[in-house]
């Protein structure tokens, strides 16, 4: 039922209740009936199940089949390297998922925090009396009394209100107090408008009120929200998504290939089941990328090392990739694109010298207490009091002798003030209403008759102001002359003020557009407001740009999905429509960041796909987010895009790396074990050391790799997408053959120079080196030496590091044995690194012609436009 929408009369006999409140035996009789006023807490997260959940991708379950089968295999043949092989695995499992857990692991308790704001001591009458009771005990028909500070329990339709306003910020995001009353309301209305209600978690900042409880506990508006954070559904991260396929390719892909090599083993060699079965667990270990989910995991780790000195902390892992994907921004206006401060932005007057009468009545004419910067009380009396200190205007001391407070129906307030000459009253209030009381104006110093024209012009001035959404007061005095009344008045002038955007957040929109990012603008504020902040921020410049959480109301079905797809601006809107927003713009294909601080945001923040809190937002908004701006910044938001984009770009160089390097190891093994099976070839263990040394430490190093110059000039790139794309998998393909005919090439020449021995050692180290080398091919898409060639000291430190580990290998006897290898001499070294560094020239000849390609590419679309746009020109002139 619409309470807002009833007669008082009425709501309290629907309600079954009357001005003196229910009997105690009525309350207690509805308190059993309907349960206590309190939000249902959440479910919470049991940390044994979230860790035994990080082993369910298919990239750890294959890897804890490999552990299991290498420790079969140390148990069967009694060899300890196998045993190794098991250990080494298990501890890349656990490493993994320890990383995961612990990123993961943050209980829900947005439930709680909301139900923690909910409860206090409210002032109720009961039966002829007025007593405090605990606010969970309270039941709808309770009559409540509310008083300026008190914190309002559950939602309530106002019976009597004097001078009352509330901050509703919790529920609609704007931090403006509202002017709250007994009205009649005739027509559905969106949240923040409705005058006669009070809605529980909300404050009274001014004022005093008596209402009737309508709703309690997840009934009233605050758990219509909470109801949304526990019922969003979680999505993965389009980078889960793309490494879970990646794992069942990999996972059919690595069990195809075992199978075919064990059963032409088993038909063409003759070797027993255990050979045959140990060749395909080497072919096996060289697909599965055993580094890749922890080497992944660490580079966001470090993601958010960075991320969080640019004051973007990130509170789930994932988020880091997430953000550099984001192709859509639906941001906050109040405190995030604004200051979140209401500032005086034009002051009128008929001349300049009128000016400091204007200021006297901005001084006295107010009720903010405290210094400069600590200043509290109404936020548009606290513009007027920044305005005059931040412009060093110095009034004279004067004495307040008396009072005419601001209330809803006069709209204005005045004040009588001593000063050394004569008691003079000032007054202010909104611009219209104060023009009507005024007789004479100040014009030079002089007061004169007002005149129409006068009033015209005044108008004009107020109207140019609201066309620019600035809210408009008027200014006016007189001497008291004993009279203590608001008629009469000498007209001053007119402020206009609004809540500004802040620095830097109009040069943050455009770094969107030209990154290819979509911002839309989501607020509570009304949308004159709305739309002139959108059109200083190049956010939206028509009015068909803009709709309000009423017309949302009023469509559905595609009607709704295309017009929110094409808005820019939505004002007046609540929770829910929040919400609606996130998911329909997610529904056409965008991944979506959704910002907010107030409660109201948190479901919205929670369904979309990467959420941001403020952090001067509310604990149930930060809890449910995957981001939080310490500073309240858009341009930081964007900061932290550049920074995803350039964690994704080296998370995708990663991944290219590790798939063309077991490409390469699958195709060597596949090609030996079906042409030269009867010589020995690299075995797991050697394999395995090529994955988690050679490959990994690499890796590590191109996670620091710096952004590109024009990462915020590309646009957004889809981890499910790009991964897949020809573009991704072409290098992938190349490098793999290239670095296997290298290693196989090797094998062979060395084989009939040298035998078997040196051969497999020789193999060993060109497929090791030249992963190594690899790393240098794969840091950039131009050519090595685009990048300043030292500029990554942490990939030098790490390829020399491998090198002499590898080479130690070879030298030590023990560690020789035991990988079974042989020394080397300097002629075998010498065309071990001659392959490797020939397969690096041929890397930047391939890149050299796909820069070649796709230059012409360009330049063919850009002639094809031209002449488009010239036919176009053509057909006009002669039309």
């Amino acid at each position: 039922m619409d309470f807002y929408r009833c007669q008082k009369e009425d709501v309290l006999k629907q309600l079954q209740t009357h001005k003196e409140g229910l009997s105690p035996a009525e309350a207690e009789s509805r308190l059993q009936k309907d349960g206590y006023n309190v939000l249902e807490e959440g479910k919470k997260v049991n940390p044994v199940a979230l860790f035994f959940s990080q082993f369910q991708d298919f990239m750890t379950i294959l890897l804890m089949i490999a552990a299991g089968i290498s420790a079969a295999l140390s148990f069967i043949t009694k060899d300890r390297n196998d045993l190794i092989d098991t250990v080494i695995l298990l501890v890349i499992i656990l490493l993994n998922n320890v990383i995961g857990f612990i990123q993961q692991y943050r209980a829900d308790t947005a439930i709680q925090k909301m139900k923690n704001m909910s409860v206090c001591l409210v002032k109720v009458r009961r039966g002829g009396r007025d007593m405090l009771i605990d606010s969970r005990r309270l039941v709808v028909g309770d009559i409540v009394c509310f008083e300026e500070g008190d914190r309002v329990p559950a939602d309530c339709r106002i019976l009597s209100a004097k001078n009352l306003k509330c901050n509703e910020s919790a529920l609609t995001g704007e931090s403006a107090e509202v002017e709250k009353e007994d009205a009649i309301v005739d027509k559905a209305l969106p949240l923040g408008d409705r005058k006669n209600m009070l809605y529980s978690s909300t404050y009274v900042v001014r004022g005093s009120a008596e209402g009737v409880v309508v709703q309690t506990g997840m009934r009233t508006e605050m758990g219509k929200i909470a109801k949304l954070i526990t019922h969003a559904e979680l999505l993965k991260t389009p980078l889960e998504r793309a490494l879970e396929k990646l794992g069942k390719i990999i996972s059919f892909a690595v069990v195809g290939i075992a199978l075919f090599l064990f059963l032409f083993g088993a038909v063409f060699k003759n070797q027993g089941l255990l050979p045959n079965f140990m060749s395909s667990v080497a072919v096996a270990v060289a697909a599965i990328p055993e580094g890749l989910p922890a080497v992944v995991a660490v580079l966001m780790a470090m993601g958010v090392q960075k991320m969080s000195r640019h004051r973007a902390i990130v509170r789930k892992l994932q988020a880091v990739e997430t953000l550099g994907g984001c192709d859509c921004i639906c941001s906050d206006k109040t405190g995030t694109l604004t200051q979140n401060k209401m500032t005086v932005q034009e002051i009128y007057t008929l001349t300049p010298a009128d000016g400091q009468r204007l200021f006297e009545c901005m001084e006295y004419c107010n009720t903010v207490k405290g210094e400069q910067g600590q200043f509290i009380g109404d936020a548009t009396e606290i513009a007027l009091k920044n305005y005059l200190a931040d412009n060093c205007i110095n009034i004279p001391r004067a004495i307040q002798i008396d009072q005419i407070p601001f209330d809803s129906d006069r709209k204005m307030m005045s004040v009588f003030m001593q000063t050394n000459q004569q008691t003079l009253i000032y007054t202010k209030g909104g611009a219209e209403v104060v023009l009507k009381k005024c007789s004479r104006i100040l014009d030079g110093g002089v007061i004169r008759p007002l005149e129409k024209s006068d009033c015209n012009k005044i108008h004009k001035v107020c109207t140019e102001m609201a066309k620019k959404a600035l809210r408009v007061l008027g200014f006016a005095y007189r001497p008291a002359d004993g009279e203590k009344t608001e008629e009469n008045l000498i007209f001053i002038g007119v402020c206009g003020m609004i809540d500004p955007p802040k620095a830097g957040a109009w040069q943050a929109v455009q770094s969107c557009k030209e990154a290819g990012i979509g911002v839309v603008m989501i607020t509570g504020d009304q949308k004159d407001t709305a739309l002139a902040i959108a059109k200083r921020l190049n956010i939206a410049q028509s009015p068909t740009e803009l709709v309000t959480g009423e017309e949302l109301d009023a469509l559905e079905g595609k009607a709704l999905e295309e017009r929110i797809a094409s808005a820019k601006v939505f004002a007046r809107v609540n929770s829910g429509h929040k919400t609606l927003i996130v998911k329909a713009l997610q529904k056409k294909g965008k991944t979506v960041a959704m910002t907010g601080d107030g409660v109201n945001d948190a479901p919205a923040v929670r369904n979309a796909d990467i959420g941001i809190a403020m952090g001067s937002g509310t604990d149930v908004t930060k809890s449910v987010a995957d981001i939080v701006v310490t500073d309240d910044d858009f341009s930081t938001i964007v900061t932290a895009v550049g920074e995803g984009r350039r964690i994704f770009a080296n998370i995708r160089k990663t991944i290219s790396f590790f798939l063309a390097t077991n490409f390469a190891e699958v195709l060597s093994v596949l090609f030996i074990s079906l042409f030269l099976y009867q010589f020995d070839f690299l075995n797991s263990t050697q394999l395995l050391w090529i994955n988690l040394i050679t490959d990994t430490l690499p890796v590590l190093a191109l996670g620091a790799e710096k952004a590109e110059k024009n990462v915020m000039r590309r646009p957004p790139q889809r981890a499910e997408k790009e991964m897949f794309s020809l573009r991704s998998l072409l290098p992938v393909l190349l490098f793999g053959v290239l670095q296997s005919a290298c290693a196989v090439g090797t094998f062979i020449f060395a084989l009939n120079m040298y035998g078997n021995a040196v051969a497999l050692t020789m193999t060993f180290f060109t497929m090791s080196f030249s992963e190594l080398f690899y790393a240098f091919n794969v840091r950039t898409e131009n050519t090595i030496f685009s990048k300043a060639f030292f500029e990554n000291k942490l990939l030098f430190v790490t390829v020399i590091f491998a090198l002499v580990i590898n080479a130690l290998l070879c030298i030590i006897p023990p560690l020789s044995q035991a990988f079974g290898i042989v020394a080397l001499n300097g002629l075998q070294w010498g065309m071990v690194l001659s392959v490797c560094v020939f397969a690096v020239l041929m890397g930047e000849g391939y890149k050299l012609l796909l820069r070649c390609y796709e230059k012409e590419r360009k330049k063919m679309a850009q002639k094809q436009k031209t002449e488009r746009m010239t036919g176009r020109v053509s057909a006009h002139t002669v039309k």
